[in-house]
């Protein structure tokens, strides 16, 4: 059992199986919800559960974040009833929802005037890879930071790559969940082409799979019951691409192909446009 205090928040469909592998490896930690039920799994568990957030980051040195967007990120942080309001100095903050980097500057502004760390640390692998401890991490923020925290991350990531300062993982994620995007929509292309020629469309995913075709992308269109349907569920592929070109376009970059191809699949998936709805 380690002495290093763990509080976690979030236990959604990637938080929930982060929370259970820092448990399992012995970390004590604090589990906060606003869904009561959320916590119903971890009652026999040697969890402990805050009632407010302000008390799990009094009881906490280190805290992760896994909810859903930036509001949320914020509504948990700031504030007198934030988690940031209980923790002392020295703490850390890990940001493992997928936001825009500048909410986790406006985090890390605020946690440093208590003395508080914050690093981005978003994870990619989806529930199934969290419950194996196999996910990966990508890192942003203070190096010595980072190097502290690695024995907590390697609960539930198998590779962690550090990108840079605070802000580099949220980068590099909404490039990466920009790609997969992209792929999906080849994805369903390559299966609608297959069934306008006559072909089992369902087969010739199969088979690309097994070759040169086969992606993450291919393998949420054969595995995922509802289809694209129900993958792109809850808009967050569309929260992520618009991170995506928010980023570009404050950089002056072209948005280039990838942003393009990424637009047409959320098309192809019946995800209207930024700021339209459908």
């Amino acid at each position: 059992m380690t002495t290093q205090r763990l509080g976690f928040v979030g236990l959604g469909d990637m938080g929930a199986p982060i929370a259970w592998r820092l448990i399992e490896a012995g970390f004590q930690t604090t589990l906060w919800a606003r869904r009561l039920e959320s916590l119903d799994p971890y009652s026999k568990s040697p969890a402990m559960m805050a009632d407010t957030l302000v008390d799990l980051g009094r009881v906490s040195e280190v805290v992760g974040i896994c909810v859903v967007n930036d509001d949320d990120v914020r509504s948990v942080v700031l504030g007198e009833a934030g988690v940031l309001s209980g923790m002392k100095a020295g703490g850390t903050i890990m940001v493992h929802s997928t936001v825009h980097p500048t909410t986790c500057a406006e985090i890390a502004e605020a946690a440093s005037v208590k003395g508080v760390r914050v690093l981005d640390v978003p994870v990619s692998g989806g529930n199934a890879k969290a419950r194996e401890g196999e996910l990966v991490a990508l890192v942003g923020g203070d190096r010595s930071t980072y190097e502290e925290m690695q024995p907590i991350i390697r609960t539930f990531a198998r590779n962690i790559v550090y990108l840079g300062p605070l802000g580099s993982g949220q980068y590099a994620k909404a490039i990466n969940n920009t790609v997969m995007t992209a792929n999906i929509g080849l994805a369903e292309e390559a299966a609608r082409l297959a069934a306008a020629r006559g072909l089992d469309s369902s087969a010739l995913l199969e088979a690309l799979s097994y070759g040169s075709g086969g992606s993450f992308a291919l393998d949420v269109l054969r595995n995922v019951p509802g289809g694209l349907r129900e993958f792109s569920a809850g808009g967050l592929l569309r929260k992520d691409v618009d991170i995506f070109e928010d980023l570009i376009a404050a950089s002056d970059h072209e948005r280039g192909v990838l942003g393009t191809a990424a637009e047409w699949s959320l098309g192809v998936m019946g995800i209207p446009r930024k700021g339209h709805h459908a």
